[in-house]
């Protein structure tokens, strides 16, 4: 108490420098030991919401004030959260600090809407990135009812300020809060485009960042639900009449909203296109370069999303583009050489969209200019090196064979970059400089019986090894067979890569590769070119530093990527290819420890993000255990039973998280599926799962239930039999229950459906399939789940093969089921379906 009197006093007194050295050893002592504030909690918050909203302050000491109360919050989130009204308190202020901006002519100034030339006071940046470590660490989701009221009310305020700030906060608030805001977001698009239109330009600007968060934190759906609304907002503020940085902030918004859009929403995109294409073309022909590399980056993002439907624009840009490019390199300036860079990245997006027909005229000119820039990357500034290279992977997707002249020339630089060493440096920690360069980072370590040692390393020659290891993984992709003459230097390289231990980024390249060298080598295979004998060597080479990864990799996203690149890599080399040690040391030494940690481990408080991590690695293991059992069936089931089936039972229990269950049901159906007869003793007990969660209220793991009853249907046999009639009971409920065809339900409705016409294909002895399946027809057609349409499309094809009664009684329904069919992509209905149904259905003529 008597450490917060002294602040109270000194800001009654207005006591600067003495609050800032009290602030800052409280600061250190929040993040070394937050729970000493345990007993003061209430009167950290009131000394730190005093000071930091005290406008006569001195900023840095309002900013001090504020770093104490996030970095305690940081450090003890738990026991922040029960400081009473804690966010309804701190976030007024943190926007009231974000609400002191100024219209300043530098911001106008800034044209191309560049992060690094904006000079905003620093109380504004203050207060915004203050509240976004503040919702991290308290939880986005959970401080949505408190936060959002407060920014509602201020987006209405007649002060620009005010409306600013709250634009500011609701961008961060959209980025931190993925789940509770997920009803709102009608109302989010619906201000945001309305305040894009806001007469000061940066309310404008703010209100454009709020539809970039959404357009990321939310795709595809934000996408594919509003696009209508988002879109002729972004047209209007490309247009030439615009403010010129309004028109550089929507062609990057541009960018968030199209790189986000799957296959789903290309035909979407593909309506506003042409003014799309009409617009970014007057920025790049005619605005300031900085425009003009907003605009190539959104033409770039453009292209990737509409793949092929870009060919209409390509004659029209790809000259000017050259002509740009050309400009932008011989410019001689830093900017140039980025905009260069960025153009060039333009080009091979524009290339890998439109394939290889179109770009082959292009391609030697584009090349040479390409290879003139990697030139001039290697003798002076190379900070454009990564984007170069990686413009040059597109290409050779693109080129394919044509391609492997330039990657002669361009492979050493590569190998270079993937082969550099950089060393740890380790001095006496003496108050100099480290002799490293500018490039180094270090840190102060205090060391036992030597003191402080300062422990430097060359983050430059590290992140160019990591771009090295990615360019061999990403052009064996792209090059396939052509890439196999360099596969075994490549190999030698990033096989040690993968337990790499100085760069989490070397590792991750490391381990994207080795599938990628796998894929090239059984390309090789089919062209002659390559032996099996190569490909096992390999993989089991690889295998060894993979398994060695999975166990000491401490972060789930990489230890997710890994098991991810096994499962890969198993899938490449095919049946057999894990002889009887490296099945035990799969599930035995890698995937029990995983599962028993996650199983059995004691129950701590974890926010959010961790437990989505922790459940894409559980679903990363599913995956694996899918490649595996595809591939050694029968042989690896008693492993799976005596290791990791006890696990998986506690994975079900009612109590779990809908994750957990989900996964376990999934591995339960794998064992059915593909464990052949060495499962059948488990399918009683498996069937008996899926019939508990086959109506659960979570659509994904009734999605995983209904699965493995079809999968059960078919091949479980007599262990499925007995269970079969109370099955259809369930799924009909699934079925029929309300809001079964909405968005979030469809795809587990259309699992029901696919189960319920295998359950009348293989037990029709046992149900009664003359009622059953004309009402199974009239269900049809499914469109969520591809696999599940085309088995039951396939199957409506054999019943009118045979002129059963379900088909010839509802022949007009037929008719206009496979008329639908007959619409959809080929992932539902490929071409062979297609003509089945075709020729199935004259019959009924």
């Amino acid at each position: 108490p008597a450490v917060f009197q002294i602040i109270q006093d000194a800001l009654a007194a207005s006591a600067s420098e003495h609050m800032r050295s009290c602030l800052l050893a409280l600061i250190d002592l929040s993040v070394e030991c937050g729970a000493f504030f345990r007993a003061q909690v209430d009167t950290l918050v009131q000394a730190c919401l005093a000071v930091s909203s005290a406008e006569s302050m001195d900023e840095q000491v309002r900013a001090l004030a504020l770093e104490l109360l996030v970095s305690f919050t940081e450090s003890k989130p738990a026991l922040a959260r029960k400081v009473l009204n804690l966010t309804e308190r701190t976030v007024p202020v943190m926007l009231s600090m974000a609400a002191e901006v100024e219209d300043e002519d530098e911001w106008h100034k800034n044209v191309g809407d560049e992060e690094d030339k904006d000079e905003d006071a620093e109380t504004v940046e203050t207060g915004v990135e203050a509240m976004e470590r503040f919702l991290l660490a308290i939880g986005g989701n959970r401080a949505v009812p408190a936060t959002l009221p407060i920014l509602a009310a201020r987006v209405s305020s007649p002060q620009w300020q005010q409306r600013y700030a709250a634009l500011r906060g609701l961008a961060t608030l959209v980025s931190t809060a993925d789940k509770a805001l997920r009803e709102h977001i009608p109302t989010l698009v619906a201000s945001a485009v309305r305040l894009v239109a806001d007469d000061h330009p940066f309310v404008a600007w703010a209100a454009t960042s709020v539809l970039a968060a959404l357009c990321t934190c939310f795709s595809p759906d934000v996408q594919a639900d509003h696009h209508a609304e988002i879109m002729p907002a972004l047209l209007a503020l490309l247009s030439a009449n615009s403010h010129p940085r309004l028109r550089a902030r929507a062609a990057k918004c541009l960018v968030d909203f199209t790189t986000e859009c799957t296959e789903d929403e290309a035909d979407m995109l593909a309506v506003y296109a042409d003014d799309l294409v009409t617009s970014l073309t007057t920025i790049l022909v005619s605005g300031a370069p900085p425009q003009q590399q907003a605009a190539v980056v959104a033409v770039s993002a453009l292209a990737s999303a509409l793949d092929e439907r870009f060919l209409k624009y390509y004659a029209a840009l790809i000259p000017g583009l050259v002509q740009l490019l050309q400009g932008a390199a011989s410019s001689g300036t830093a900017a140039g050489r980025v905009l260069a860079g960025h153009t060039m990245e333009c080009i091979s997006c524009i290339a890998d969209a439109v394939g290889t027909e179109p770009f082959a005229a292009d391609a030697p000119r584009v090349m040479d200019l390409l290879m003139a820039l990697h030139q001039q990357q290697l003798s002076g500034d190379d900070s454009q090196m990564g984007t170069i290279l990686k413009a040059s992977a597109r290409i050779a997707k693109c080129m394919k064979g044509a391609f492997v002249p330039f990657l002669d020339l361009l492979l050493p630089s590569v190998m270079a970059y993937a082969t550099l060493d950089p060393k740890l440096n380790m001095e006496a920690a003496d108050g100099t400089e480290n002799g490293d360069g500018e490039d180094a980072e270090y840190s102060i370590v205090n060391m036992k019986g030597v003191g402080k040692m300062r422990v430097s390393i060359n983050i430059k020659e590290l992140q160019d090894k990591a771009l090295g290891c990615s360019m061999l993984a990403e052009w064996a992709e792209a090059l396939q067979e052509h890439f196999l003459p360099h596969v075994e230097a490549s190999s030698r390289i990033l096989v040690p890569c993968v337990t790499y231990k100085l760069s989490e980024d070397v590792r991750a390249a490391a381990v994207e590769a080795i599938p990628e060298l796998l894929r090239s080598i059984k390309a090789g295979i089919a062209t002659g070119a390559a032996t099996p004998q190569m490909l096992h060597g390999l993989w089991n080479a690889a295998w060894m530093e993979l398994a060695k990864a999975s166990v000491v990799e401490p972060d789930p996203d990489a230890q997710r990527s890994i098991l991810e690149s096994i499962s890969a890599c198993i899938e490449v080399c095919g049946d057999g290819c894990l002889d009887a040690a490296q099945q035990e040391q799969l599930i035995v030494g890698m995937l029990r420890p995983l599962l028993e940690d996650h199983a059995t481990g004691a129950a701590k408080e974890e926010d959010e993000d961790e437990e989505d991590e922790e459940e894409s690695v559980m679903m990363a293991v599913v995956e694996l255990l899918c490649a595996a059992l595809k591939t050694h069936g029968e042989a690896l089931v008693p492993w799976i039973q005596g290791n990791l089936l006890p696990f998986y039972g506690q994975l079900l229990a009612p109590a779990r998280p809908a994750g957990d269950k989900s996964a376990a049901l999934c591995v339960l159906v794998e064992l059915v599926e593909h464990g052949g007869a060495a499962a059948a003793p488990l399918a009683a007990n498996i069937v008996a799962a899926c019939l508990t969660y086959a109506q659960d209220t979570t659509p994904n793991v009734r999605r995983a239930a209904c699965y493995g009853l079809a999968v059960c249907a078919g091949k479980a046999g007599a262990g499925f039999a007995e269970s079969a009639q109370q099955a259809l009971g369930q799924l009909h409920a699934v079925v029929a229950a309300q809001g079964s065809r909405e968005e979030e339900n469809k795809e587990a409705t259309d699992n029901a459906i696919d189960a319920i016409g295998r359950i009348c294909k293989h037990h029709a002895a046992t149900v009664d399939t003359a009622q059953v399946l004309p009402v199974w027809v009239a269900w049809l057609p499914l469109t969520a789940d591809e696999e599940c349409a085309q088995a039951s499309h396939a199957m409506l094809a054999e019943l009118i093969e045979a002129k059963h009664p379900a088909a010839l009684q509802q022949a007009g329904k037929v008719r206009e089921v496979v008329q639908a069919v007959m619409a959809q992509d080929k992932a539902f209905a490929p071409q062979e379906l297609k003509d089945r149904l075709s020729a199935a259905v004259a019959i009924l003529a």
